[in-house]
């Protein structure tokens, strides 16, 4: 249902409907028919207030806004799996500069002046490349749903983590 207006009456909380068209699907032909409206009552649940966080851009929400949005969607039976992700992610992104330290360590830190400063160089920019490329994607399949929200958000980190890991205990 689409209008020009739409005026919310908190005495019978409705919703008056001017200049619209709704549309209905033919049950036979299955095809879309708009049916054109000067002025029409809906009756739903939702209040102005409830569409004051949807002009927000989600990415601009608060934690706590986001995690209310996120629960309001499930209760109207709105897929929610790319909110959720981007509420863990939210948090598993804090975490990587500090991977990224532990993982360039080992590079910086050297016995011996060899002069590998180039390679050093290098490999840690491929690391940063691909570490970003893994983050990215699997934030991809976690908001196609493909991968579970969280394992998606966390799954880079665990494994750069781990990488960071065996190349400290390597170095010690």
């Amino acid at each position: 249902m689409q209008a020009e207006t739409a005026l919310y009456n908190s005495t019978t909380q409705e919703w008056d409907l001017a200049q619209g068209k709704s549309t209905k699907f033919d049950p036979e032909t299955g095809f879309p028919v708009v049916i054109p409206f000067k002025n029409r009552t809906l009756k739903i649940k939702e209040v102005p207030k409830d569409f004051k966080v949807i002009e927000k851009e989600v990415d601009r929400l608060r934690i706590k806004e986001l995690i209310r949005f996120i629960d309001r969607n499930e209760k109207s039976g709105v897929d929610s799996k790319a909110f959720i992700v981007k509420l863990h992610s939210r948090f598993s992104l804090s975490f990587i500069p500090l991977i990224m330290c532990f993982l360039a360590l080992p590079f910086s830190v050297s016995r011996t002046r060899e002069g590998r400063l180039g390679r050093d160089l290098t490999i840690a920019l491929v690391i940063t490349f691909f570490y970003w490329l893994s983050y990215s994607i699997c934030l991809s399949l976690g908001q196609n749903g493909t991968v579970p929200p969280a394992l998606a958000a966390w799954l880079p980190s665990m494994v750069f983590g781990a990488l960071a890991a065996v190349l400290l205990k390597r170095m010690a």
